[in-house]
C-alpha cells in the first residue's frame, strides 16, 4: 500500500449530509410541478450526473420537462440549505482538523457546480479547509471518468498513486480506481456491496475509521 501525502474529498454524502436533503428537495419539486417523485425514484439519481439523472427520470416519468423540474430541485435544495444549513457527516470535521494538523494537503473534488459546492462547504463550516477545490465547472467528463481525481491530485502536487480518495458513491469510487489513487469507500445511502470490490481498497464504516487508517498510512 502507498504511503498517503494527500486526500482528495467527495462532498456530497462524503463530508456533508446534504443527499438527504436533496431527496426531500426532489419530493418537494415534483408535487410542485405535478410529477409523482417519491423518494425511492429520487434516491435511484444518487451519484448520477445532471445527464444520468434527466435520462432516468425521463424513463420513469415520461413526457417530464426535466429542465424545469432541474430548477424547482435546485431551488427547494438551496432554500432549505440557507434556512438550516447542512450538517457535517459523522468524522468529517474532526478528520480535516486531524489532517490539518499534520501538513497533509485536501482537496475537495465534486461534480457539484462551484457557486454550490462554495456555498455548502461555507454553510456546513469546511470552507477553510479546502483552499484547494474541483468542481463539476472544472472538468469536461464527470465521474466515473478520472479526470476530477486527476486534476486534485495535480492541485495537492501529489502522484495520484500517494493520494486518498474518499467517496461513497459507485461512480466515484470507480473514477478513483481509474486515477490510479488508493480508494477508500465510506458507505451512506448507497450500501457498500460485492460489485464496489474492484474499486474499493479500502471500506470504512465512518469518516473516524478513515482517520485510524490514515494514521497508519500517512508519510
Amino acid at each position: 500500500m502507498s504511503t498517503i501525502r494527500a486526500v482528495l474529498f467527495d462532498m456530497d454524502g462524503l463530508l456533508v449530509d446534504s443527499e438527504r436533503i436533496g431527496i426531500r428537495a426532489s419530493v418537494r419539486a415534483g408535487r410542485a410541478l405535478g410529477y409523482p417523485v417519491d423518494e425511492a425514484l429520487a434516491m435511484q439519481m444518487l451519484g448520477l450526473t445532471r445527464e444520468g439523472s434527466a435520462a432516468k427520470y425521463r424513463a420513469a416519468i415520461p413526457g417530464m420537462d426535466v429542465e424545469a423540474f432541474h430548477a424547482a430541485f435546485v431551488r427547494e435544495m438551496e432554500d432549505e440549505i440557507e434556512r438550516e444549513g447542512v450538517p457535517c457527516m459523522p468524522g468529517a470535521r474532526e478528520l480535516l482538523v486531524w489532517l490539518e494538523a499534520r501538513g497533509v494537503p485536501c482537496v475537495l473534488a465534486t461534480s457539484t457546480a462551484r457557486a454550490l459546492a462554495d456555498r455548502r462547504v461555507e454553510r456546513a463550516g469546511i470552507a477553510r479547509f479546502f483552499p484547494l477545490r474541483v468542481t463539476g465547472d472544472d472538468v469536461v467528463r464527470s465521474k466515473p471518468d478520472p479526470e476530477i481525481f486527476l486534476k486534485a491530485a495535480a492541485l495537492a502536487e501529489t502522484a495520484p498513486g500517494a493520494c486518498l480518495v474518499l467517496e461513497d458513491s459507485v461512480n466515484g469510487i470507480r473514477a478513483g480506481r481509474a486515477s490510479g489513487a488508493v480508494v477508500g469507500m465510506v458507505p451512506d445511502l448507497t450500501p457498500y456491496s460485492g460489485a464496489c470490490a474492484p474499486y474499493c481498497d479500502e471500506v470504512f464504516q465512518s469518516l473516524f475509521e478513515a482517520r485510524e487508517w490514515l494514521a497508519q498510512h500517512i508519510g
